[in-house]
């Protein structure tokens, strides 16, 4: 295949192929994104909380 674009429908594929797959990258990075902070949001344990006490 040649680097050259020799026509409109040629142009016009290449836009929408990239348009396409940036955009289902962006969507795999944003659902496991969601996923991954659900996980760890159900998964932490029990908020402790320590006091120092300075004399």
């Amino acid at each position: 295949m040649s680097s050259s674009i020799q026509s409109d429908a040629e142009s016009a594929g290449l836009a929408i192929g990239g348009t396409i797959g940036s955009g289902m990258l962006l969507t795999f990075w944003v659902l496991g994104d969601i996923i991954l902070g659900l996980f760890v949001l159900f998964t932490r344990g029990k908020k402790v909380i320590t006091e120092e006490v300075v004399q």
